[in-house]
């Protein structure tokens, strides 16, 4: 009797179907009974709102393939996978897996299930718990783009801190690193390393002359220039400024001395600027090689190539300088982690600070020199060749450095003066009236009166204001003759009036280099010095042999 009444209150306390139900339909988590097959046999009150659905009749008409798309997000056929997911539930009792399903009216969502295997009676069912994961599937998305985006950021700005932002060289930065570690695999695997230091000549007055926005331009354009004459693993860097560096792992001093021979080979021709407005650029280059230069790191081997870079500027420019050509030059950096520095040295780092510290102005004539070319294209490309001429006699005469490079510079500011003549006159077609002969002849005082007072050219002046004097006294703009004239003058008038024979001009027939070097001869003693004529005359038919 006890034993039965005890059971019958156990029974009381179990809660009856009805009250199951209410369980299962208030759950706020979607809940569906499906078959083995697939087919929706219930479904609570959260689930119907889920899918779309108005009624339980109409979602028992559906199964767990009906609201799926036909293929899920990763591209599977959704009935494979749910024919997959299904039998792994019934033989294992559970699976839990992602799903895309679709709504009744239309639209999709993501969500976890879990599936569960369940006695209902004899027959075995599932029931799916379906939680919503689209909200959170999308923020997890868009917060994986943010950390893609980020992290291509971080790219950007891990190249842009090692990227010159200007002409798209490596930086200083990205240099003094690739530097280092290049000196150290070098010293590691004893192979050489070479560096370049460029330099481009009178760069300052181009900014000055043309604007920044020009000078922009032809960092820019030299830096591609660059970047086509190098090997595919050597480094390209901006250094500061119109300064850049080469660095050349695995080459000797050799090969870094060719590189930089066949830049200024490319320069010697290259046009640099805007259709309108084109010029030629020259540049210095140092170069300094490991093992055969004594360095003990990285950025010793680029200051030492800064050092001969400066050797070769100071020579005139336009120019490569290994040790070997520049061996008499100031050493100043032999090793950058010595502590203590010689007084000499340090006398000829000031010089070099002073030669520095003039060479803008002087930098800034020169390149206001070359505008002449837009006003005259033949003075321009003239002027280089009676250059070269001017110096083929010094070198022949044996004269000092310091009265070549004087002579140098008279030849490459001889015509400076015209830019004080009318643009018309210079280009005037045919012969010249006598009025307009007088205007020309003004141009060797204009020039000198341009450059009177200019610091490091007071050597300069009288060269260029007597080049049209004549050894007979017939010339301009004194009437000087004899060995009154300046050396240079005279070399500069032969070299000169050669250059002008045998180039086209507005005013006056081209003359073969044969025929003009014929009138050069029988000028000389009157208009030329008779010592000088000889001279350009063993030194021209040298080249012409050479040809």
């Amino acid at each position: 009797m006890e034993a039965a009444a005890t059971k019958k209150n156990k029974r009381a306390d179990i809660p009856g179907e009805s009250v199951f139900e209410a369980i299962y339909d208030s759950a706020g988590c979607p809940l569906v009974i499906l078959s083995v097959d697939g087919r929706f046999i219930s479904g609570n009150s959260a689930a119907l709102r889920l899918f779309g659905c108005g009624s339980l009749k109409k979602f028992t008409g559906f199964s767990f393939y009906d609201l799926s798309p036909k293929k899920q997000a990763d591209g599977t056929l959704s009935s494979d996978a749910a024919d997959k997911f299904i039998a792994h539930a019934l033989k294992n009792g559970e699976c839990k897996f992602e799903w895309l399903h679709k709504k009744i009216k239309g639209g999709k969502f993501f969500a976890n299930v879990m599936l569960n295997r369940m006695k209902a009676g004899p027959a075995d069912v599932l029931v799916a718990a379906i939680v919503d994961i689209t909200e959170k599937k999308s923020a997890t998305a868009k917060l994986e783009a943010v950390n893609e985006q980020l992290l291509k950021s971080n790219h950007s700005l891990q190249r842009m801190a090692l990227v010159d932002s200007h002409t798209g060289l490596f930086n200083h930065r990205y240099m003094a690193q690739t530097v280092e570690s290049e000196f150290f695999r070098a010293k590691r695997i004893t192979r050489p390393l070479a560096a370049l230091m460029l330099d481009i000549d009178y760069f300052k007055s181009i900014n000055d002359v043309y604007g920044h926005k020009y000078g922009d331009m032809i960092l820019k354009e030299f830096a591609e220039v660059l970047q086509g004459e190098v090997r595919k693993y050597d480094v390209v860097a901006r250094f500061g400024g119109e300064e850049f560096v080469i660095i050349l792992p695995g080459a000797t001093r050799k090969t870094a001395f060719s590189l930089a021979q066949r830049i200024l080979d490319k320069l010697a021709v290259y046009y640099f600027g805007w259709s309108e407005q084109k010029i030629k650029i020259k540049v210095s280059i140092g170069a300094a090689s490991y093992p055969e230069d004594d360095v003990s790191k990285g950025m010793a081997l680029i200051d030492l190539a800064d050092d001969i870079m400066m050797k070769a500027k100071e020579d005139g420019g336009n120019r490569v300088y290994s040790a070997l050509e520049a061996e008499d030059r100031p050493s100043i950096i032999k090793d950058a982690s010595r502590k203590t520095v010689n007084i000499k040295d340090l006398q000829s780092t000031i010089q070099k600070l002073s030669k520095r510290s003039s060479q803008g102005l002087v930098e800034a004539i020169f390149a206001f020199a070359k505008t002449i070319k837009f006003k005259d294209l033949y003075t321009g490309e003239h002027v280089e060749e009676t250059v070269h001429y001017a110096t083929m006699i010094t070198s022949a005469m044996k004269l000092s450095s310091r009265e070549k490079e004087d002579i140098r510079q008279a030849a490459i500011l001889h015509d400076l003066g015209k830019v004080g003549i009318s643009g018309n006159l210079l280009k005037k077609k045919g012969p010249l009236s006598a009025a307009e002969f007088d205007e020309i002849k003004r141009h060797p005082q204009i020039g000198a009166d341009i450059l009177k007072g200019v610091h490091g050219l007071s050597a300069v002046v009288p060269l260029i204001l007597h080049h049209h004097e004549w050894w007979n006294g017939k010339g301009y703009p004194t009437g000087m003759k004899g060995n009154d004239i300046p050396l240079g003058s005279r070399i500069i008038a032969v070299a000169d009036v050669y250059q002008s024979l045998i180039s086209k001009r507005s005013y006056s027939r081209v003359y073969s280099p044969t025929a003009a070097l014929g009138k050069i001869k029988k000028a000389a003693g009157s208009q030329f010095d008779p010592k000088i004529v000889k001279i350009f005359e063993r030194l021209i038919k040298k080249t012409w042999e050479k040809r």
